[in-house]
């Protein structure tokens, strides 16, 4: 309807466009999603010489589904933008600019960029904590891209705090039955093996498979990741020199 009365190159059609793209990433659609954002970013250029929101958020998006993908370059070059342009927009320290780091600290994960993925991660988690205190679902989910990002290069002890602290908020603020809360366990569970701390790894192992069990939005992925960590645990439990069951 908006595209029948207003054209294709206005804030209406491309803002219900980028919302429909968001609703199809949030559902593993993104080959849906990626030529709606791609459209969305070029006709909003098109729209406004310089910054916009609408070019920001599909901009963000898109590295989002860049990374997705495996394509981590163009997904960093794109979150970069993404957050010049919402610091142009609405100052260097408003929260959207967090999402956009985010994404850039995905990216540059993906690559294998440890410096430069917690830098992100971590300037992320200072932007959401400035904006909403401890107890919100975005600190957690900014405390677990941090904390997972840190076991995976190299420093398990750090990133077993924060995902703690993900786990702690994510606690209070969800629901029980939410989906994320294991998604968590799931990230420290290395962490704790690294450390050899095998007991509270087989205690978030088991905790991990009750609450999935139980939630509404677990998948494949999720069932298969328990099933290497239960392998993963009992491998390192292995005495040195013991050949493992087959």
């Amino acid at each position: 309807m908006y595209r029948k009365h207003y054209g294709e190159v206005d804030t209406r059609t491309l803002g219900t466009a980028g919302n429909l793209a968001e609703v199809l990433v949030l559902n593993d659609r993104d080959d849906e999603a990626e030529p709606l954002l791609v459209d969305c970013a070029e006709k909003a250029r098109k729209l406004q010489d310089g910054p916009s929101r609408l070019l920001a958020t599909c901009l963000d998006m898109l590295s989002e589904v860049r990374s997705d993908q495996k394509r981590f370059d163009e997904g960093e070059k794109i979150a970069v933008e993404a957050a010049d342009t919402y610091a142009k927009l609405l100052g260097p320290r408003h929260n959207y600019r967090s999402f956009a780091l985010v994404h850039l600290g995905v990216a540059r994960q993906g690559k294998g960029d440890g410096p430069g993925a917690l830098a992100a991660f971590n300037e992320a988690l200072e932007l959401r904590r400035e904006t909403f205190g401890e107890d919100h679902r975005d600190v957690g989910n900014a405390l677990w891209n941090l904390g997972g990002a840190e076991v995976q290069f190299g420093d398990p002890a750090a990133g077993a705090q924060h995902l703690r602290e993900a786990l702690a908020i994510d606690q209070r603020v969800l629901a029980a039955d939410h989906v994320a809360i294991p998604r968590v366990r799931v990230k420290l569970i290395p962490a704790l093996i690294a450390l050899k701390q095998y007991e509270d790894a087989a205690h978030e192992l088991r905790a991990a498979q009750e609450e999935f069990a139980r939630a509404r939005d677990t998948t494949d992925g999720d069932r298969n990741k328990l099933r290497e960590l239960e392998q993963a645990l009992a491998a390192a439990r292995q005495p040195a020199g013991a050949i493992a069951p087959h």
